[in-house]
């Protein structure tokens, strides 16, 4: 738009003039050029105090209105903006017409409420937080840092936040968050927790449609439906919860819980922790340690490991049963016929709560049915909950539904949402990241990649992880860890062997990204 249409524009916003599709065009030349704002705004002050002075010496005000305009216009443009805008003055004494006037300014007002909000009523703004992180998910993170109004909008991964005041949000998709204020957001929909690690962050808000949440100094989860019900866990601390429902505040405290629908709120029986991730993986700087059988081998009695420097370089997988050669997605791959065919290696895993990778190509047949899917990639006891560290194939319906990935470790288990059971390859991966002030937990420490793209969870459960290691074994490969010939336990429900096919299983000692392991899906490499 060239200068001389944005001075017509202007000139009939301030006669209260403009057709609906000027208005539009006025309206979108302020949103490219800010400093239309500022000219519409002068206008308004000089409007405003046009009633008074007409009151008493219209020409004369006219006159010296012109002078000093006509001052400042050095354009042929200008001047002629100068014009309308003094032939309008004038006009509004002859012709009287004060309350159309009026409603001229309505309309800029209206042009200037679009684009500056009424701040008396909304917050300024302002940058207030940050993306500290963001993991496997599709939104486009701003380089800047993030203003009061932004709509944080992605279907899938985890994104954390850390507002200036000291308050961290970790956000898992699908999920709408907004920015409301330097110490608020509103919840559209998903899931979040909200930590304060800053003194000047007590009293942070979380809104939601149906209540209002006000923290004491606290560590909160908040879950917000598609149809807007709402829950509040708290993890830690004290939260002020209030709905909208009947405008009663309840005071929560650690594992208290309550649900805030449209037309009441209700206390639930307890919090519920393992429906919230509380954290991202760190960032490690060091390159893994890893051991890796890829099964090339065309005889013998075992695969080699040609990982770097976890285990010892002669750590072999040895073949037990009748374990099968066939062709895998990359080169050869081995199938266990679910019966008494497993593999064996001497390397013990990664123990304790250290964080660590599991990465695999797995093919599960069609007709895959319960008590077929335990045992894909194990290692650690029974002996005691949480000691555990078993990768399957949920093949037991009481705890999820079949056919999907499953890491367990001993009482506590997270299971995800893709069904494998199709006869065709798919890329599983199995990540834990440690946790330096507490010890991590099956619900918040354990992401699940299928195919590289993160798992929604269709079941946690709390477990803390300290993985164990025995005397007897290594880490198995196509066998249940609670099946033992040795007068131990049977396998039971879950049964004792995988049926289905295996590629390339690695095992690092780090907590790969989303970034990491699409790379090792795709160019079969490690980083």
């Amino acid at each position: 738009m060239v200068p001389s249409e944005k001075q017509e524009l202007l000139a009939k916003a301030v006669q209260g003039d403009l057709e609906q599709a000027e208005s539009k065009a006025l309206l979108d030349a302020c949103r490219e050029e800010p400093e239309l704002i500022k000219t519409l705004a002068d206008l308004l002050s000089v409007d405003r105090q046009l009633a008074q002075a007409l009151e008493s010496d219209p020409d004369q005000f006219a006159r010296e209105l012109h002078r000093r305009m006509t001052s400042e216009a050095d354009t042929a443009e200008g001047n002629a903006f100068v014009d309308r805008v003094v032939h309008h003055v004038q006009c509004r004494h002859r012709n009287r017409v004060l309350l159309a006037c009026a409603a001229g300014l309505v309309f800029v007002l209206s042009i200037v409420a679009l684009i500056v909000p009424d701040r008396a009523n909304e917050p300024q703004a302002i940058t207030v937080a940050r993306v500290a992180r963001a993991e496997a998910s599709t939104w486009q993170t701003p380089k800047t840092g993030l203003l009061v109004g932004t709509r944080v909008v992605f279907n899938e991964g985890l994104i954390a936040l850390r507002y200036d005041k000291g308050v961290e949000v970790v956000l898992e998709g699908p999920a709408d968050f907004e920015i409301t204020s330097d110490s608020s957001g509103y919840l559209h929909r998903g899931k979040l927790v909200a930590e304060i690690t800053g003194e000047s962050a007590t009293g942070f808000v979380i809104d939601g449609l149906h209540g209002r949440l006000v923290d004491l100094g606290t560590k909160f989860g908040v879950s917000v439906s598609n149809a807007g019900e709402m829950e509040v866990h708290v993890l830690e601390g004290v939260v002020n919860a209030t709905s909208t429902a009947d405008g009663s505040t309840t005071q929560l405290r650690e594992n208290e819980a309550m649900r805030m629908g449209a037309e009441n709120a209700a206390r639930l029986p307890k919090a519920n922790g393992a429906a919230f991730v509380t954290q991202l993986p760190p960032h490690d700087q060091r390159a893994p340690r890893y051991v890796r059988w890829s099964f090339e081998e065309p005889r013998g009695a075992r695969f080699a490991d040609s990982g770097r420097d976890l285990a010892n370089p002669e750590t072999h997988a040895e073949i037990k049963g009748a374990v099968e050669r066939i062709t895998g997605y990359y080169g050869n791959a081995v199938s266990f016929d679910g019966k008494a065919a497993y593999l064996e290696s001497e390397f013990r895993g990664i123990v304790g709560a250290g964080p660590r990778t599991v990465a695999f190509w797995v093919r599960v047949p069609e007709d895959f049915g319960e008590r077929e899917g335990f045992g894909v990639v194990n290692w650690g006891t029974h002996e005691r909950e949480g000691a555990a560290w078993q990768i399957s194939i949920n093949s037991h319906l009481p705890e999820g539904p079949i056919g999907r990935l499953r890491i367990g470790t001993n009482g506590g288990e997270v299971i995800g949402t893709t069904d494998l059971r199709d006869g065709q390859w798919h890329h599983c991966a199995v990540v834990m990241y440690g946790d330096l002030l507490a010890t991590p937990n099956t619900s918040t420490h354990i992401l699940l990649y299928v195919d590289g793209q993160l798992e929604p969870a269709a079941l946690k459960s709390i477990r803390a992880i300290n993985t164990s290691t025995t005397i007897d074994h290594g880490v198995w490969m196509g066998r249940n860890l609670g099946f033992s010939t040795d007068g131990g336990s049977s396998g039971g429900e879950y049964g004792q062997f995988f049926r289905g096919d295996l590629d390339e299983v690695i095992i690092c000692d780090t907590a790969l990204n989303q970034v990491q392991i699409r790379r090792l899906m795709t160019e079969n490499e490690m980083p």
